[in-house]
Formats: structure tokens, C-alpha cells, sequence
């Protein structure tokens, strides 16, 4: 499969920083193509030429006040705008967010280095953004697809009752299947209206058992009554819309089934296109060909029932499958066995899903096979769940960080990275200073705010292949792979105590505090997680001795430590 290469355009009358940016953004990813102008002109030239992925927008260009134009292509163009500029500010900052920019960067060697990182997030959150936009309107539309449906359709009747059973909806094909106009019917409780007694506390416990669990009940045949007393049998379907803040409210779907032994196929499949099922039905015929799909299908891919029907099964529905898998799915059909297992698939705007499908053949009365049938069940908040539970059990709760053990198995990746280059790891181990004075004397709201604060502070410091890390209390570690040489670990320390060293602004206490920083290097200190981190603490115990310093670990160290501490096993 053929990546897609994502254009950039950088706007800047610097050709120096263009360049800066642009071999950047080149090193970083073959799948990056980068065109260049000068000015607002050539950028609509360029534009004209080819559309962006995205532009990085110089603000102060020689032909134009660039927020004009800002505003003037993000109203008339789809991409995202990354204004740049060679002095921060603010205001403009705000201003440019509000002219339509994705974001705002001031320039600078560093920032030049970070662009591939800039860009890959910008654009990712411009996909997020397009994507809500997208489903606010597709859910407009498909409320009011869904009104129209409901009241036109002629063959399908369909009555909106609240918890006590009174009617507030009621189509055309309930007024000619019941007999009772809609003006009639409106403001009478269902029971009294169609529901024979003999089902009266039958259906009374149904909706009472929907609106206590939320689940729509079993679909089933009832016979129910005319408004001139004669039978009428339905097969029903029952939906439950519990929206917040408002009153439960049930919705019966009925088809008249009188003469289904006269067309019992027919029916069955006007059964199940107005079934509210949780699930998504997909029909095929044998050469995998679509020849149904349900309403849920529609609502969850985004594609309709026309632009679905008559196309090859695996065209929308097996993205990301290679054809040996998709072949061995097709075989393992065509002996009669069922399929089942979880896909990820894509919605037709391009966002993707996860679903667990399960895929039967369908038999005639002779046993052959006539039509796949395939079930699938969108998982995708159960994945989120699962993503998120592995971050808590991978995250510290108060800060976000790292916690000690996703740390351990950072260290093990960096371990493994300088074994394979050759490279350095150093690993800093620091606490703040006398934190206990802060949480005794403010408070440990406070301290936990002193605490979230320093973690930011330490993870500007660090590159984003860094790891920074809570190992509990006030102790954090700094992972730094692949950064050979004492000075630039001397450096990004130094960093770390002059961040610590400035006072920290809570809810209006301002608080000072320093640090110690204790740093073990592989592979000179140690070749597993335990002896750098313990290592770092043994150089760490030595920088406490004059506070607000940071030590190198070195064997002689383990004099002049207590023996609880030489003993300890982090």
C-alpha cells in the first residue's frame, strides 16, 4: 500500500530559516514533500499549484499583513496554518488563533528542530477537529433524515410513548394499521389504545423493565387491536431514547405481518431494516457482493445503503487486511464454518474503528449456501477503556508522568539502544529539597500543585524522547538515551536546578524550594535498571550535602553512605 506523502508549504521571506525548516522537516520523514515562497503572492501561486497539507506562515511578510490573509484562506480553504514568527507575543498569538491558525511558535533553533514534531501534531489535531465538525453535521442530518423517514414511510408503524404509557408520536402508517388518526391517538396511553387486556400487564412490565435497565425489550409478534376491535399482527421492534435531562422516551416499530405466509421473506427482511439492533448486519451474496445493509451500519460507517449495495465486500469493510488473510477468511466461509474476530476498520470520512464481527453462511431449506451473513458490534469505546487503563496503570495519577513501572521498562528500551549504538544512557534521580516544610506548613493541596508544576517544568527541559518520571513523594527521574558526553548531561542538570530554583506561584503562595540530582550513566555505573537508579540515589544522598547541586556517581560514594541507604533496593 502506497503511503500518502503529505505536502508542506513554508512561508517565510527568511530564506535561511525556510531552509532550516525545511531540511528539518526532510530529515525526519521520506513521506514529506516541501515547497517554499517568499511572500502572500507566491503563496497563493502555490496554493493554486498545489494544495498544502498544511503551511507554516511567516507572520511579518514584505507584501501583506499576513493575519488578513490568514483569515481569508482559512475560510476558504481545508488545512491546517502554523503561524510562525522571530519574537513572541501574546497578543498576537491569540490573535492569530483567532484568524484561524492551529497554532502559534515563536522561532528558534530548537523550535526549527522540534518542527517534524510541530507538524505531526498540528496535523493531527487538525484531523481531530475536521472529524468533530464532521459528525455534529452528519448528526444533524441524519436527526432530521430520521424525522422524515419515520413519518413517510408507509409500511412502517411506528408510536412514541413516555414512561406511563401516553402517546407523543404517532405516523401515517400507525393511523392506517391501527385506525386511530394521529390527533386521536396523541395524549392516550398506548394501552388503551391498541393493547388487548389480556397483554395489558404484560406490556405495562415491559416499559417498565426498559426504562429501569435502558435496553430496548426482546423484538417479538404481538396481536394486537384496531380501533374497530378486529386483530392485528405485528411484528415489533422497541427502541429507548434516554437523553440527559429530559424524560425517558420508547418508541414502538411495527410491521403488519397478516400476510406474511404469503411473502415470508419479504417480511423478514422489512423486519430487520427497521430492527433497532446494537449491531451492525452486513448481506452478501456468494462472490462476496453487498446486497443489504442495516440502519446501524449506516450510522456507524458513515456510508449509505446505496453507495454500499452492489460493491465487493472487503472495498469498505476489510481495510488494512492483506489478500492472504482476506482469501483465508473466504475459505474458511465457503466450507461452512463461521468467522469471527476483531477488525479495524475505516469510517468513510477516514476515521477509524474497531468492531468484533462475526461472519455465518446462510442456508436454504436444501442446506446449500445462499448468502453470508456478518454481525459486528463496534468496540471502539471498549478499546478506548482498555487504552486508558493501561495508561493509569502506567501513568502517575497526580502528574501524568511515568510512573516507576513503565520507568523500568523505558530504561530496558534505553539499555538496549546504546547497547545497539554504541551510546551513552545517563539517568537522573532528584527530589525537592525539604518538600515536606512546603505540605506542613501550605498544606498537601498545595504540595500536590508544587508537585504537578515541577513535573511540567521538568518535561519543557527534556526532549520528547526523554522520559521524565515520578517515582512517588518528591522524587522524579530524568531518562536521557542516546545523549553521549558528561557536558550535556552537566548542561540539561543544570537546566533542571535553575527551573526547580525559580519560585513556584500557587493559588497565591509563592513557594522556593531547591533540589538535589544524583546521575548514573550506562554502562559505566550499571547495566540494569536497579543499579542506575540505586546508583543515582547514592549520588543523590551526596548532592543533598549541600543542596540545590547535583553529583556524578562514583564508586568511592559508597564510603561515606549509611548503611540503610547502601542497603536499599529501589
Amino acid at each position: 500500500m502506497t503511503k500518502k506523502t503529505t505536502h508542506i508549504l513554508i512561508v517565510d521571506d527568511e530564506p535561511s530559516h525556510a531552509a532550516l525548516i525545511r531540511r528539518s522537516l526532510l530529515d525526519m520523514s521520506a513521506g514529506i514533500e516541501v515547497r517554499t515562497a517568499a511572500d502572500i503572492q507566491a503563496c497563493r501561486e502555490a496554493i493554486a499549484q498545489q494544495r498544502p497539507d498544511m503551511i507554516l506562515l511567516d507572520l511579518n511578510l514584505p507584501d501583506g499583513r499576513t493575519l488578513d490573509f490568514l483569515e481569508q484562506i482559512t475560510s476558504t480553504d481545508s488545512f491546517p496554518v502554523l503561524i510562525m514568527t522571530s519574537s513572541g507575543s501574546e497578543a498576537l498569538a491569540v490573535e492569530a488563533l483567532k484568524s484561524g491558525a492551529i497554532d502559534y511558535l515563536v522561532k528558534s533553533p530548537e523550535a526549527f528542530a522540534n518542527m517534524p514534531r510541530t507538524v505531526e501534531r498540528c496535523l493531527r489535531e487538525w484531523q481531530i477537529q475536521q472529524q468533530h465538525q464532521q459528525a455534529i453535521n452528519a448528526l444533524r442530518e441524519s436527526e432530521q433524515r430520521f424525522r422524515t423517514l419515520l413519518q413517510d414511510v408507509r409500511s412502517v408503524a411506528v408510536q412514541g410513548y413516555n414512561v406511563d404509557g401516553t402517546v407523543h408520536y404517532w405516523n401515517r402508517a400507525s393511523e392506517e394499521l391501527y385506525g386511530y388518526s394521529a390527533v386521536e391517538a396523541l395524549g392516550r396511553n398506548l394501552c388503551e389504545l391498541i393493547i388487548p387486556d389480556h397483554l395489558d400487564d404484560d406490556v405495562r412490565r415491559s416499559i417498565d423493565e426498559m426504562s429501569k435497565s435502558g435496553k430496548p425489550s426482546p423484538s417479538q409478534e404481538y396481536q394486537l387491536r384496531h380501533k374497530d376491535g378486529s386483530s392485528v399482527f405485528v411484528f415489533t421492534s422497541h427502541a429507548v431514547l434516554d437523553q440527559p435531562g429530559k424524560s425517558t422516551e420508547f418508541y414502538c416499530i411495527d410491521i403488519d405481518i397478516t400476510e406474511r405466509k404469503k411473502n415470508e421473506v419479504q417480511i423478514n427482511k422489512l423486519s430487520q431494516v427497521v430492527e433497532q439492533s446494537p449491531a451492525m448486519v452486513i448481506i452478501t451474496d456468494l462472490n462476496g457482493t453487498i446486497e443489504y445493509v442495516n440502519p446501524f451500519f449506516t450510522r456507524v460507517t458513515g456510508y449509505s445503503a446505496a453507495e454500499i449495495s452492489g460493491t465487493d465486500f472487503r472495498t469498505f469493510q476489510l481495510n488494512g487486511m492483506s489478500e492472504q488473510e482476506y482469501e483465508q477468511i473466504w475459505q474458511q466461509l465457503e466450507q461452512g464454518e463461521d468467522w469471527q474476530g476483531e477488525l479495524h476498520n475505516k469510517r468513510k470520512d477516514g476515521s477509524r474503528y474497531w468492531e468484533r464481527a462475526l461472519i455465518s453462511p446462510l442456508r436454504n431449506e436444501q442446506g446449500e449456501i445462499t448468502n453470508y451473513i456478518s454481525i459486528r458490534e463496534d468496540i471502539s469505546r471498549h478499546k478506548l477503556y482498555e487504552q486508558q487503563l493501561q495508561h493509569q496503570a502506567t501513568h502517575d495519577a497526580l502528574t501524568g508522568l511515568v510512573n516507576r513501572a513503565l520507568l523500568h521498562d523505558r530504561i530496558e528500551q534505553a539499555i538496549r539502544q546504546a547497547q545497539r549504538n554504541n551510546t551513552t544512557t545517563a539517568l537522573l534521580l532528584l527530589d525537592l529539597d525539604e518538600f515536606k516544610k512546603i505540605n506542613d506548613t501550605f498544606g498537601h493541596a498545595i504540595g500536590d500543585k508544587l508537585l504537578c508544576e515541577a513535573a511540567s517544568r521538568l518535561k519543557r527541559i527534556v526532549r520528547e524522547t526523554d522520559t521524565v518520571a515520578r517515582l512517588g513523594g518528591d522524587e522524579f527521574v530524568v531518562l536521557l538515551a542516546d545523549l553521549g558526553g558528561y557536558e550535556k548531561v552537566k548542561l540539561i542538570a543544570e537546566k533542571i536546578l535553575t527551573s526547580l530554583n525559580r519560585p513556584f506561584d500557587l493559588a497565591g503562595h509563592l513557594v522556593s524550594l531547591s533540589s538535589s540530582i544524583g546521575i548514573s550513566f550506562y554502562p559505566q555505573n550499571g547495566e540494569d535498571n536497579d543499579s542506575l537508579i540505586r546508583y543515582a540515589d547514592i549520588a543523590m544522598y551526596q548532592a543533598k550535602k549541600k543542596r540545590g547541586s547535583y553529583r556524578f556517581y562514583t564508586s568511592n560514594m559508597n564510603i561515606d553512605m549509611p548503611q540503610n541507604i547502601k542497603e536499599q533496593n529501589i
